[in-house]
């Protein structure tokens, strides 16, 4: 194999789970899957490495979402069926994954990568000086401990096959830091490679392989709707939302938005056909931050309340007119009046100078 990508927990992440009887973050690495084997060129020269800490770690987003859910079903009785909570859920994911490895029909190979051998004391070294990934302060110098083993999983990975170029998919800036990057340096000869969405691993591959390469279509319009989002009229859908809070009674109205996370919830975009025209549909989930002032008069002095959630919203892009258009979105609070939206067409404003994004790290 010429490279690997290493596959960070972020580029696998599903915040909504749904289905319980399946394994969720499968969809999204399929998804990774397509995006690369829809390049012919690069078949047999590409694996993809998911440290065993990442795969725990996605095992147990789902399961904690599970027992949640199933706790709250608990506490009520049904006359028709009886709710049974299986207490080794998270022993039934891993099944399922064991099982879709043995029925795997892809061409490029998956390996899962076993906690990497670290002597204790050089990971107490680490903690103890706060040397990246490690982010700790005010004494909580664990912080990073994932990120850690993560690292570890890279460079011991890099010590067995010293001829492979590494690539690291992770939306985590932590990664990003100077010192991590000399030490990878220092260690290797080489730079590591970081990429956060799937047009810059296929760019970067199609580089490093010296060869054209395909992008899949759902992943040049997510790209586009992307950008145009970052500077949008969004915050008109949320215009007139007023929260009533719960232990104060007080009315407060929407002011502003920001967008946290934005997740793709199907594997691809489809073709749909609206009044003769034929649009693309997909499924977008994003991380809001909505924000409620308790006046309209003193907006900078007024008291706020901030509400950060994930939201479901229907999209159709129109290729003939280039745009975008929400006609389906998750309502806040359960408000009928603004549960859906026929005709509001997304619009980048050039004029704001203040993107809407504040995309953090996991």
């Amino acid at each position: 194999m010429n490279i690997g990508v290493v596959l960070d927990t972020n580029a696998l992440f599903i915040s909504t789970f749904k289905d319980f009887k399946e394994l969720n973050f499968i969809k999204r690495l399929e998804h990774v899957l397509n995006t690369i084997e829809v390049n012919g060129a690069f078949s047999g020269k590409v694996e993809l490495l998911v440290p065993k800490i990442v795969l725990n770690e996605l095992v147990q987003q789902q399961s904690k979402s599970y027992y949640r859910k199933i706790n709250d079903l608990l506490e009520y009785k049904f006359h028709s069926f009886e709710i049974i909570k299986d207490t080794n859920y998270d022993n039934y994911l891993r099944d399922l994954f064991n099982a879709y490895l043995q029925s795997y029909k892809f061409n490029t190979e998956i390996k899962v990568l076993s906690y990497p051998d670290i002597p204790i004391e050089k990971l107490i070294n680490r903690a103890i000086k706060q040397y990246p990934p490690f982010l700790g302060k005010d004494k909580e110098t664990d912080k990073g401990f994932k990120d850690v083993i993560l690292w570890e999983n890279i460079l011991e990975y890099k010590r067995l096959f010293p001829e492979q170029t590494l690539i690291l998919f992770s939306g985590d800036k932590i990664f990003e830091s100077d010192y991590l990057f000399k030490e990878y340096r220092d260690l290797f000869g080489e730079e590591l490679v970081i990429v956060d969405n799937e047009i810059a691993l296929v760019d970067i591959l199609g580089e490093k392989l010296n060869t054209n390469v395909i992008q899949t279509e759902s992943n040049i319009i997510f790209n586009k709707f992307k950008t145009v989002i970052a500077r949008s009229n969004l915050s008109e859908l949320y215009k007139g939302i007023t929260y009533h809070h719960p232990l104060n009674s007080g009315s407060y109205m929407f002011r502003r938005l920001k967008i946290l996370t934005l997740n793709g919830l199907f594997n691809e975009i489809s073709i749909h056909v609206v009044n003769g025209v034929e649009v693309r549909y997909f499924v977008i989930e994003i991380g809001l931050e909505l924000i409620f002032s308790e006046s309209y008069v003193h907006l900078d002095n007024s008291p706020t309340i901030n509400i950060t959630d994930f939201y479901e919203f229907e999209i159709y892009y129109y290729p003939e007119g280039d745009y975008f258009k929400i006609f389906g979105f998750e309502s806040p609070f359960d408000e009928e009046s603004v549960s859906y939206s026929q005709d509001f067409i997304l619009r980048q404003e050039i004029n704001n100078l203040e993107p809407i994004v504040d995309y953090t790290s996991e």
